[in-house]
């Protein structure tokens, strides 16, 4: 009969229309997948190139701080290197001139002038080190009796702050920090009070010793957990480069942690002087005398 299918036909329309759907259907949900997944990728990929290229960038910056640090580092080698060779020269010769001098004879024309030439660039130009080694020297050969007393209290002063310099960084190697106290921030500390002096000029003594010697006498009072001493600073070793004191100075390195005992110790310098009395100013210095502090009264003029 027209019109029945009898299996061996075509599929009908219809049939065909659901199978196209489906694989359609079923396309668009791999595609979808495929999708996610690529964005997925390219996303990773993304980001792993851009935390790639900020690795670079502080790889870069990295290198360039490390490459600006030796390069800064260099130039302080340099500059250190130089100032050393500098000073090398200055010492050397400053020490051929007073050898010049000691080889003349004492009583050859122009002596007594070299000697005061010589003396003066100890004074202005030797470093301290060569300076401490040159005064005993001058203090023995020079003919000029003030320059020979002058030079000898100075080569005394040098030798004994180079022996506290050593003895104090012994001790400290292997001793406990010294302990703090309520009135102050030295208790275990050594100040040294030194006053001016000059073999020339007798007022540079009149004006400091007196001062110095009653301001010990109130601080030895007020603190009897620090080791206090009186010392003559010669003028030719306040001459020395690295001194060069005029007034009232509290001396100390901050790198032994010694700053707050001397603000604590200028305090008690203020707190015990007459109102008219110098200002009490604080140096750093770069010797290293830990639980070490030193008080200078190199006053240019009495006050009134």
């Amino acid at each position: 009969m027209a019109g029945e299918d009898h299996g061996g036909g075509t599929p009908a329309p219809s049939s065909r229309v659901e199978k196209v759907t489906k694989w359609a259907s079923g396309a668009s949900a791999l595609i979808a997948v495929l999708a996610a997944a690529l964005g997925l990728y390219w996303q990773y990929k993304a980001e792993d190139s851009k935390k790639a290229a900020e690795d670079a960038q502080h790889r870069a910056a990295a290198s360039a701080q490390a490459n600006e640090a030796q390069r800064i580092d260099f130039e302080r080698k340099r500059v250190d290197n130089s100032l050393e060779e500098t000073r090398f020269k200055r010492d050397q010769y400053v020490y051929e001139k007073v050898v010049e001098v000691l080889q003349m004879d004492e009583k050859a024309p122009g002596r007594h002038r070299r000697e005061q030439a010589a003396f003066a660039l100890i004074n202005s130009v030797a470093s301290e080190d060569l300076a401490g080694r040159l005064f005993p020297l001058v203090a023995l050969s020079f003919a000029d009796p003030v320059l020979r007393a002058e030079a000898g209290k100075a080569g005394e002063f040098a030798q004994e702050q180079k022996a506290i310099e050593v003895n104090r960084s012994a001790a400290a190697a292997v001793a406990k920090p010294p302990a703090s106290s309520s009135s102050g921030k030295f208790a275990g500390f050594r100040v040294d009070i030194l006053y001016c002096t000059s073999e020339r000029d007798p007022e540079v003594r009149k004006r400091n010793e007196a001062p110095a010697r009653d301001l010990l006498a109130r601080l030895k009072a007020a603190r009897g957990d620090v080791t206090w001493r009186l010392r003559e600073f010669p003028e030719a070793s306040n001459a020395v480069p690295g001194y060069l004191i005029r007034g009232v100075q509290v001396r100390y390195n901050p790198r032994d942690n010694e700053t707050e005992a001397a603000q604590a110790l200028r305090q008690m310098v203020v707190e015990n002087v007459p109102k008219d009395f110098d200002e009490v100013t604080l140096r750093e210095v770069s010797q290293r005398t830990p639980s070490y502090l030193s008080l200078f009264i190199c006053r240019q003029e009495t006050a009134g």
